[in-house]
C-alpha cells in the first residue's frame, strides 16, 4: 500500500516552482511504476494536523513585511465596512460607514504610494458588499435595503444601473470569472443569479432550505471550476454554520463540508492540477484544508495554543497564482505555503482601538501584477498594503 498525506513538514524558502501538482504527479508516477512491475497499489489519503509555533514578539519586529498605510481619518472617511481588490490593476475599492460612500485607491508604480483616485458621493444607505467587475470596468455594491448598484469607474463612479435585488441586506456578492453573472445573497434563504447581458435579469434562484438558514457574508465562484460556487450557510437558531457547494445547474447543494468549529471564512486553493482544495477558517482557531473530490478534510493548520488563547481566525484569502494562504488571527496576519504547510511570513499589526481583530479586519486580498506583489489588509480605520516578498522569510 502506498499512503500519503501530501504534507511536507518543512518551512523552506518558497519557490515559484513548488505546487500541489508536483506532489500529485510524483504520487501518480510511483503508483504507475508499481503496477508496471506487477505489483498492487492502493492509495489512501490520510488526514494530518500541522502545528506551527508562533514567533515571539521580538522576532515579529524583525520579520514584519514592508508596508504602506492609508488612514481613513486623514482622508475624511469613516470606518471601512467592506473592500475588494482589482484582479488586474493595483487598485482597491472600499466602502464606508457614516459617509456612506465608495472609494477607489491606486498605487503609484514610481513611488509605491497609494492615493484616492475617485469616490462616490454620499449615499442614503449603508453599503455591505462590494466587487470589481474588471472586464466591464464596473464596481458593483449591495446595500442595507437590498439594492444593487452598478457604477462605472471610467466616469468617476457614475451610476449606470440600480435595482432591488433582495428583501433584506445584501450580505455578499460574487462575480463569475467568464460569464455575465453576478451572485447575490442576503439574510433570507435565497441566493440569486443575475445576468447583466440580459438587462440584469434574475436568471436563477438557489434556496438554502430550512428555517433560519441564510447565506452569511462569504460567497465565491470556484476559480478552478466556474460552474460551481460556495457559501457559508448559517443556521441561526442552532448557532452553527457549514459550507455548501452548488452546481449552477442544480437546485440543491452537491457538497456540504463538515467544518467542526463552524466556518467563518473560506477560500479556494489554486493547485495547478485537476485536484481541487478549499481552505476554511473556523471559530476554534484552526484552518482546515478539504479535498473537494473526496469531500474529506486532509489537513489542519494551527499555531501553538499559548498564542491562540481566546483568539480565532477571522478571515482568510488565497493568492490567485501562488500556493499562498493569508490568514488573520488576533494581531497578526500569517502567510502559509500550502504545499509545505509551513509559515512563510508573519505580519504584526496594531488593532484599531475598541475593536477586536475579528471586528477590526474587514477584508484581505492579494494584488498580483507585474512589479507589485502585495497583500491588502482592510482595517476599520486604515488600509495596509504589505509587500509580501520583501525582507526575510519566517522559519
Amino acid at each position: 500500500m502506498i499512503s500519503g498525506s501530501n504534507c511536507h513538514m518543512t518551512t523552506d524558502h518558497f519557490d515559484e516552482s513548488d505546487h500541489l501538482s508536483v506532489y500529485d504527479n510524483k504520487r501518480d508516477e510511483i503508483i504507475s511504476k508499481v503496477r508496471e512491475d506487477g505489483g498492487k497499489a492502493h492509495e489512501a489519503l490520510l488526514m494530518s494536523v500541522v502545528r506551527v509555533p508562533h514567533p515571539d514578539q521580538d522576532s515579529l519586529a524583525t520579520n514584519n513585511m514592508q508596508k504602506k498605510e492609508i488612514s481613513m481619518e486623514e482622508n475624511g472617511l469613516e470606518r471601512v465596512i467592506c473592500m475588494d481588490v482589482h484582479p488586474t490593476e493595483p487598485w482597491v475599492v472600499t466602502c464606508h460607514n457614516g459617509s456612506c460612500c465608495a472609494c477607489i485607491w491606486k498605487m503609484d508604480p514610481q513611488t509605491n504610494a497609494y492615493g484616492k483616485i475617485m469616490s462616490m458621493g454620499r449615499s442614503n444607505t449603508l453599503i455591505f458588499s462590494v466587487k470589481f467587475i474588471a472586464r466591464m470596468q464596473w464596481v458593483v455594491y449591495g446595500d442595507f435595503h437590498g439594492f444593487i448598484s452598478v457604477r462605472t469607474y471610467v466616469d468617476k463612479l457614475s451610476e449606470i444601473k440600480s435595482f432591488r435585488a433582495e428583501n433584506d441586506v445584501v450580505t455578499a456578492l460574487a462575480v463569475h470569472p467568464t460569464h455575465s453573472y453576478l451572485l447575490s445573497c442576503s439574510k433570507d434563504n435565497l441566493i440569486k443569479l443575475w445576468d447583466w447581458d440580459q438587462g440584469w435579469m434574475c436568471a436563477q434562484k438557489f434556496s438554502c432550505y430550512g428555517e433560519g438558514i441564510r447565506c452569511d457574508g462569504v460567497l465565491m465562484f470556484n476559480p478552478n471550476d466556474a460552474n460551481t460556487f460556495a457559501f457559508v450557510s448559517t443556521h441561526g437558531h442552532a448557532n452553527k454554520s457549514d459550507i455548501k457547494i452548488w452546481s449552477m445547474n442544480s437546485d440543491n447543494p452537491h457538497t456540504i463540508l463538515p467544518v467542526k468549529g463552524g466556518p467563518i471564512s473560506f477560500a479556494y486553493c489554486v493547485t495547478g492540477s485537476d485536484r481541487q482544495y478549499m481552505a476554511s477558517a473556523d471559530s476554534h482557531g484552526k484552518i482546515e484544508i478539504f479535498d473537494l473530490w473526496s469531500k474529506t478534510r486532509v489537513h489542519t493548520l494551527e499555531v501553538e495554543a499559548n498564542w491562540m488563547t481566546y483568539a480565532k481566525w477571522s478571515v482568510i484569502a488565497c493568492h490567485p497564482k501562488r500556493p499562498l494562504l493569508a490568514a488573520v488571527c488576533r494581531d497578526s496576519v500569517v502567510l502559509w505555503n500550502y504545499t509545505t504547510y509551513g509559515i512563510e511570513k508573519v505580519h504584526g499589526y496594531d488593532s484599531t482601538p475598541y475593536y477586536s481583530s475579528t471586528e477590526d479586519i474587514k477584508g484581505i486580498g492579494f494584488i498580483d501584477i507585474e512589479g507589485s506583489q502585495r497583500l491588502v489588509i482592510a482595517h476599520t480605520k486604515k488600509i495596509e498594503m504589505v509587500d509580501i516578498f520583501s525582507g526575510p522569510m519566517q522559519h
